[in-house]
């Protein structure tokens, strides 16, 4: 390969020498296969807008848009952000550009993000509404038989198997096997059994 690639004097340095091997062995990136993956970038659910019109400018990079490539990221980003508010008002204008863009898509993100926090309760509110609801749990008429239950126990050597206290199945052994032993009772909200 050398033989091919060196001057034919074999004066070459060695940076030379390094370039055009590097050159020859380093595979080529086709351009029409940046395009189209560049095309099917769409925005991920754990990326920011800025994140998404970064990762499009990296990738159109390797794509060769030239003097259009201004355009080329701002139409991916309209198609790919997802957003559909925003998308409708982008076809609306006539005169937008990336940055006019990336700011409207912002001011949605961050609207959406607003709204999100509204509807979401923080978690202090969560833990005092599990804290009062179960406080506030009314009793099922015909109550539980929680308060009469079996401790567990395995059936003595020889016996025959007996039903678990807590589940009614014979399958199992040992308490750590039984499915109740982290479910909550319809009928008394108490984890450890099931209701009857």
């Amino acid at each position: 390969v050398w033989k091919t690639l060196r001057k034919p004097d074999d004066t070459d340095t060695l940076k030379e020498a390094q370039e055009k091997l590097t050159k020859h062995f380093v595979e080529k990136k086709s351009v029409f296969t940046e395009k189209c993956v560049f095309r099917r970038a769409m925005k991920r659910q754990d990326e920011s807008v800025n994140e998404y019109a970064m990762r499009l400018r990296r990738m159109a990079a390797h794509c060769e848009f030239g003097a259009a490539l201004e355009t080329e990221i701002l139409s991916q980003f309209v198609v790919g952000v997802g957003i559909d508010e925003f998308q409708r008002e982008c076809c609306r204008t006539n005169d937008l550009d990336l940055k006019a863009a990336l700011e409207k898509a912002r001011g949605y993100e961050r609207v959406a993000e607003n709204v999100s926090g509204l509807l979401k309760p923080t978690a202090a509110e969560m833990s005092s509404r599990s804290i009062n609801y179960t406080e506030r749990r009314p009793m099922s008429s015909g109550g539980c038989s929680n308060k009469n239950r079996p401790s567990w126990s395995t059936p003595s050597h020889g016996s025959s198997r007996q039903d678990c206290g807590y589940c009614g199945r014979r399958s199992h052994k040992e308490k750590s096997e039984c499915p109740a032993l982290n479910t909550e009772c319809r009928k008394c909200g108490i984890k450890g059994h099931f209701a009857k």
